[in-house]
């Protein structure tokens, strides 16, 4: 192992055993700023993400000098920090902490879906507090369910495994719905059709990594394939889609916005129907993107969607 490979080692060691057990007794805006010092040393630690990073940043924010990307790619490392850290703050959360830090925009629209009594997808981006969001709809009364990869089959090192067996442990307590492993595709399908029929919501991530099957769509200046699934799942069930997106804004507050549910045309021709649904739910994750690139966490990936001119 490198010198560099041991410091990183050592990195992810202190976050585990020292960090983790370290934020649940102190307060939020302390852990937000051990976050940010976290993230700072990421960012001088991962030099090929910070590679990567930074030439996705330029390839879609041509209006920004060099020293804007820069900043930005060194903020995104702060915001991956900031989230990781935000899953270990979720058994904090309760009504007084929302009322402090939560700006909840479209409850609403969760409301007027569920009385639909076929359940919700919720179309997220992984920006933000994707971590929190999914905590705070289902204390507002939306009983959620998520999805996750069975931690036992990843090629992780055992803290790295560690890490995420404890994001999934601590995010597990604090939904009243259940977390499903989407390694099995047939019994993912038939567990969340269960899911909606009994009117749960569903968290669904539109930037998750696609199939050379999903359809190709224009996102952000890219011809970049899309994850069809959120689609394809609420045309055959019924469900309602909800754009989401989940942010953090100055001061570390916690920002939600829940759109009107997507329409979906009518069945005429299926694949045509899908993608313009897809469109409407990229087109609205786009925006964001755009205005907060600091906060969108697969910079770092984007590039492995592209369909690129031969």
């Amino acid at each position: 192992m490198t010198m560099l490979g041991i410091v990183r080692f050592a990195g992810k060691w202190v976050f585990y055993y020292i960090v983790v057990p370290l934020v649940r007794y102190i307060p939020v805006s302390i852990a937000y700023k051990l976050a940010t010092i976290l993230g700072v040393i990421n960012y001088y630690l991962f030099k090929e993400n910070r590679k990567i990073i930074r030439q996705n940043m330029k390839e879609v924010l041509k209006g920004k000098s060099d020293r804007e990307i820069e900043k930005l790619v060194k903020l995104n490392f702060i915001n991956h920090a900031k989230a990781n850290v935000e899953i270990i703050l979720l058994p904090k959360i309760d009504e007084k902490l929302l009322a402090q830090r939560l700006d909840f925009h479209g409850f609403e629209n969760i409301e007027e879906a569920l009385k639909r009594g076929r359940g919700i997808i919720f179309s997220l981006g992984h920006m933000g507090i994707y971590y929190l969001a999914g905590a705070i709809t289902n204390m507002k009364g939306c009983v959620m369910n998520d999805i996750a990869q069975d931690v036992a089959q990843l090629k992780a090192g055992r803290i790295e495994k560690k890490m995420l067996m404890k994001k999934l442990d601590t995010y597990k307590k604090v939904i009243s719905g259940k977390i499903i492993h989407k390694d099995k595709q047939l019994d993912l399908l038939l567990e969340i059709i269960r899911i909606l029929k009994k009117n749960e919501g569903i968290s669904l991530f539109i930037d998750a990594k696609p199939n050379q099957n999903d359809p190709v769509i224009e996102f952000l200046g890219k011809k970049t394939y899309i994850s069809s699934g959120t689609v394809a799942i609420a045309m055959r069930t019924g469900c309602a889609i909800i754009p989401n997106v989940t942010l953090r804004m100055p001061g570390n507050r916690w920002y939600i916005r829940a759109e009107k549910s997507v329409e979906i045309t009518k069945p005429g021709n299926v694949e045509e129907d899908l993608k313009k649904a897809l469109i409407k739910c990229t087109t609205f994750l786009e925006k964001y993107i755009l205005e907060y690139p600091e906060q969108w966490h697969h910079w770092r990936v984007f590039h492995q969607r592209w369909v690129r001119d031969e």
